[in-house]
């Protein structure tokens, strides 16, 4: 995808977007409608995919799982690669957090937001706001 990315989803968005049973799916769709039609972009990374396919696999189905990844891989969404910096970047912020129950996925989601400076990220989670970053969802 040549142009550039405004908006990170997170895992929960993509379950609530890919499970019609999930509590956040009405919202999600929503808030993709929203973004879609100002014409913002969407970008997720690598680890959101893993944690996702997974996610989907151990609560639902594997089924389920295959047609997620199976999506990302037929579409023009764009995935970004979590390298080395970007990686160093989410492992200093994960030790840096006070709270119990961190998750470095949600670590490199902040970091990736940053690095690019994009408006936010389609997530449920208010783990974000504490960085500053816009939910969309």
């Amino acid at each position: 995808m040549s142009e550039r990315a405004t908006f990170l989803v997170d895992s929960d968005a993509f379950i609530g977007l890919f499970i019609a049973t999930d509590v956040h799916h009405a919202r999600v769709k929503t808030a993709l409608s929203v973004i879609d039609q100002k014409g913002e972009l969407l970008a997720t990374t690598n680890f959101v995919v893993a944690e996702t396919a997974t996610l989907i696999s151990r609560r639902y189905a594997h089924a389920l799982a295959c047609r997620f990844v199976t999506f990302l891989q037929e579409s023009e969404f764009q995935v970004i690669d979590i390298g080395d910096y970007l990686r160093e970047q989410a492992q200093t912020l994960f030790i840096e957090q006070t709270l119990e129950k961190v998750s470095l996925i949600d670590c490199a989601n902040v970091a990736v937001v940053r690095y690019f400076g994009w408006q936010g990220i389609v997530s449920f989670d208010k783990f974000y706001t504490r960085f500053g970053i816009n939910l969309a969802g």
